[in-house]
């Protein structure tokens, strides 16, 4: 079996190409959240374990990674949220506004301060990761590729350069 089959590779959750089917969206959605959940505790602990008198660029250094962080962070939900907007036919772009109501979320929960209610933030990510959950993708191939549940049709196409395989 080729290791672009494989469904949970690291290279496929930052890339935003082709279709995924609902349990690998959970799973590669996991994922993301685990580490995400894991890096920052790991952010606050350090942070609070800092001295208060220590040295200023320690903690910059400190928020300047963790940003770069959620960035990649970011990156990971936008490419699996394009890949399940693929199997449902929709474009990628979409996408990007449902990462802007995580990302958001998760800066106010780093304590920025946005004049939009959290709890709204909350629901309209969370009602736009449940849609892309519980709504079943096309069926067949689409203008983004084969049937995510169908791997066989995957390696008949291939092999033959023919979606009908």
């Amino acid at each position: 079996m080729s290791s672009h089959y494989f469904p949970l590779g690291i290279k496929d959750i930052f890339n935003a190409r082709g279709r995924i089917n609902r349990m690998t969206f959970f799973m590669y959605g996991a994922v993301l959240e685990i580490i995400r959940t894991v890096v920052s505790y790991a952010f606050m602990f350090v942070l609070l374990s800092l001295p208060e008198s220590g040295d200023q660029s320690v903690v910059t250094a400190l928020y300047s990674a963790y940003g770069l962080f959620l960035l990649v962070y970011a990156w990971g939900l936008f490419c699996i949220a394009a890949k399940r907007l693929h199997d449902l036919n929709l474009p990628a772009l979409i996408a990007a506004i449902g990462v802007c109501l995580w990302a958001l979320r998760i800066l106010i929960d780093s304590g920025l301060s946005i004049p939009l209610p959290a709890p709204l933030l909350t629901l309209a990510a969370l009602a736009f990761g449940l849609c892309l959950l519980l709504i079943p993708g096309t069926k067949g191939a689409n203008r983004y590729g084969v049937h995510a549940l169908r791997p066989e049709r995957i390696r008949a196409h291939d092999l033959s350069g023919d979606l009908d395989a």
